[in-house]
């Protein structure tokens, strides 16, 4: 269970980082 959530953080972090960079280019526009 332990590495399942390690995984899943990951990936939550990697998403919210293409999200915010995404974000700051529209703002950016």
């Amino acid at each position: 269970m332990e590495r399942r959530q390690v995984k899943a953080s990951r990936g939550c972090g990697r998403e919210a980082r293409t999200i915010m960079l995404s974000y700051e280019s529209l703002l950016k526009f």
